[in-house]
């Protein structure tokens, strides 16, 4: 008679019990890693619906750069034609000082609207005026030589003053629709307020 192996009930059980572990461990691997792909293709498809409004953010950023350099370009020619401005009037103040015989005091005068002339001239800005010949001449200009440089430099100012707003190019893009305001807003023109609910 042939002799079979028949596992005892100790050997059933500790086989049992390593499927049920072998089973444990399969089923924890599938639910890792189908839970780390669905999280993916939910973070995916989420990225992709954010790339047009990601792209539009960037677009504005780069406008909204554009638009500070601009602002500063202009804010930096202001200050130069201010300074000349107030080079202008200073040399005003030393002629009048000149003609009352306060000479030291004209001198004073007359090396601070120097000083802001250099100060104008070293923003290198397309809206002041040229005024580099009249700002060495005052250096050695004698008294009696005030009024005919007055006289220069109020044409040259004259005619250097361009509108900072006719030289900046308007680049933000009109409004559509997507960007109307919505809601309670006071921006809204007249007669087309929403009616009020209630009360």
């Amino acid at each position: 008679m042939p002799y079979y192996f028949t596992p005892s009930s100790t050997d059933r059980a500790a086989g049992a019990a390593r499927r049920d572990d072998l089973n444990r461990k399969m089923r924890l691997t599938i639910l890792v890693t189908g839970s780390v792909f669905l999280l993916a293709m939910a973070y995916g498809s989420g990225m992709r619906s954010q790339v047009k409004k990601l792209r539009a953010q960037h677009e504005q950023v780069k406008v909204w750069k554009q638009e500070t350099r601009l602002m500063q370009i202009t804010a930096r020619g202001s200050d130069a034609r201010l300074q000349q401005w107030e080079a202008r009037r200073l040399l005003g103040l030393a002629q009048a000082d000149f003609a009352a015989g306060n000479a030291e005091g004209a001198k004073a005068r007359v090396a601070e609207a120097v000083t802001r002339l250099e100060t104008a001239a070293s923003a290198d800005s397309a809206v002041t005026a040229d005024l580099a010949d009249l700002t060495a001449e005052l250096k050695t200009a004698a008294p009696a030589a005030l009024p005919a440089i007055l006289e220069r430099m109020d044409a040259a100012l004259s005619t250097a003053s361009p509108k900072p707003d006719a030289l900046t190019p308007i680049t933000i893009k009109e409004p559509n629709l997507n960007d109307v305001p919505t809601g309670n807003d006071v921006a809204r023109p007249i007669g087309q307020e929403r009616p009020r609910s209630g009360w």
